[in-house]
């Protein structure tokens, strides 16, 4: 398998059969070997219903439940533990991340890349949280040598090596690239990438949220960065 896709999903009823039926076109003019993990997150409404439904190929399309919430990190933490691919991309179900993009990603990895970041054209997000995310990728890049300009997003794809087996901790997955910097990615690449507005349902993550404790957190991550945490073991 060259290539795993890796999308978590929490009450996405409304977004999911475009989504499904974008990547089914994606895929059908691709000739590599593909497949897409669709990871529950303990959804509450007809999420799993309406999927299931849209999924004929299930060689290509699965469909993983957490029975409680666990978050982005944990239905990532699942998603790469199935993941068969030599390459792993993860993005979002909410279609904001645009699945035709996906091609960038792929030649990047078949290129060597370690790790390639898509960088957002034309953000659709508030002014409040682009400028959160402005400060984060000052300190990162700062801080973090991955030559990237960002290190922040919701389009990254992996060598597959490098995300399995991570010691999550809760909200981990907002810092992969730089996970993958201590577990040996030496190639970082950056693409851009198109970004649109939510058009149905809602984020589940709150501003306030983000500013009360993304700070807190991102120090908590930078410790168990430096003390070597996130190293792979020989074995892996």
């Amino acid at each position: 398998m060259h290539f795993s896709i890796v999308i978590p999903f929490h009450n996405e009823s409304a977004n999911l059969p475009e989504l499904h039926r974008r990547l089914k076109n994606f895929i059908d003019e691709r000739n590599e070997e593909i497949e897409v993990l669709f990871i529950n997150d303990a959804s509450e409404d007809d999420s799993v219903k309406i999927l299931q439904q849209c999924i004929s190929n299930k060689k290509t399309f699965k469909l993983f439940s957490l029975q409680v919430r666990g978050g982005q990190t944990g239905a990532f933490k699942l998603g790469f533990a199935e993941a068969l691919g030599a390459n792993i991309i993860r993005m979002d179900a909410d279609l904001q991340d645009h699945p035709e993009d996906l091609a960038f990603f792929f030649e990047k990895l078949e290129a060597g890349y370690d790790v390639v970041l898509g960088y957002r054209v034309s953000r659709s997000h508030n002014i409040f949280l682009k400028l959160l995310t402005t400060i984060y990728d000052s300190i990162t890049t700062i801080i973090f040598d991955t030559g990237l300009k960002s290190n922040s997003g919701s389009f990254v794809g992996f060598s597959s090596h490098l995300v399995k087996n991570i010691p999550f901790h809760n909200n981990d997955h907002r810092y992969l690239p730089l996970i993958c910097l201590q577990r040996g990615a030496k190639t970082f690449c950056g693409i851009a990438v198109n970004h649109s507005a939510r058009n149905h349902g809602r984020s589940k993550y709150s501003n306030i949220n983000k500013c009360l404790f993304g700070f807190i957190e991102f120090v908590m991550f930078y410790l168990r960065f430096k003390r070597g945490y996130y190293r792979l073991i020989n074995n892996e």
